[in-house]
C-alpha cells in the first residue's frame, strides 16, 4: 500500500495503556506501523514514561533486567515520583516535556507542532495521567488500552521474566 502524498497534518499523540503482562509492544509495532503507512513520523517510535525518570540522578540507574526487577523498580519509582511531587499526573507532565524537547529539534519551538508527528506514550498507570493529556492535547489525544486474559497476561509475563533470567547468564 502507497504511503500518503499529503505534507499537512495535525500532530497527534497515542496513550497506551494495559496491565502487567499485556503484550504493549504487539499493540505498538501494529500503531507505529499503521502510522508509517499514512506518512506520519514516529520519532522516537515510543516514549516508555517509566524511562523518562532516568533523567534524574535519583533514578538514572533503575535495572534493565530481569525483567521482573526492572518492572518492580520502575513502577516503585513512578509512585515515588508521584509522591514526590505531589501529582498523581506527574508521569503524564514527563511525557509532555518530552514531547516538547521534541518539537524543539524538529521545528526549532517547543511550542510549534511538527506536522505529520505522532508520539506513541507507553504505558499510563493512573487516570489522572490520560486527564492532563487530554486536556492537553484535546482531540489531538488517542487513548489505546491493550487487553489480555489473566491467564495471558500471566504466561506474558512469564516467559518474559523466565528469558530475561536467561540472558542474564554469563
Amino acid at each position: 500500500m502507497a504511503p500518503f502524498a499529503n505534507p499537512g497534518g495535525p500532530e497527534l499523540v497515542f496513550g497506551l495503556v494495559g496491565a502487567t503482562g499485556s503484550s504493549l509492544s504487539s499493540v505498538t509495532s501494529a500503531l507505529v506501523k499503521s502510522l508509517r503507512i499514512v506518512a506520519y513520523t514516529s520519532a522516537p517510535e515510543t516514549i516508555r514514561l517509566a524511562n523518562l525518570l532516568h533523567a534524574f540522578p535519583r533514578w538514572q540507574n533503575l535495572p534493565d533486567f530481569p525483567e521482573d526487577v526492572r518492572l518492580n523498580a520502575h513502577m516503585d519509582a513512578g509512585n515515588e515520583f508521584r509522591k514526590l511531587t505531589g501529582r498523581s499526573d506527574a508521569m503524564a507532565v514527563l511525557a509532555i516535556a518530552a514531547i516538547q524537547d521534541h518539537r524543539d529539534q524538529r521545528t526549532g519551538s517547543q511550542n510549534v507542532p511538527a506536522p505529520r508527528q505522532a508520539f506513541v506514550l507507553r504505558s499510563f498507570k493512573h487516570p489522572a495521567e490520560v486527564e492532563t493529556l487530554q486536556r492537553v492535547y484535546r482531540h489531538q489525544f488517542y487513548l489505546v488500552g491493550a487487553y489480555a486474559s489473566r491467564h495471558d497476561r500471566v504466561d506474558n509475563l512469564a516467559a518474559r521474566i523466565g528469558q530475561s533470567h536467561h540472558d542474564a547468564l554469563p
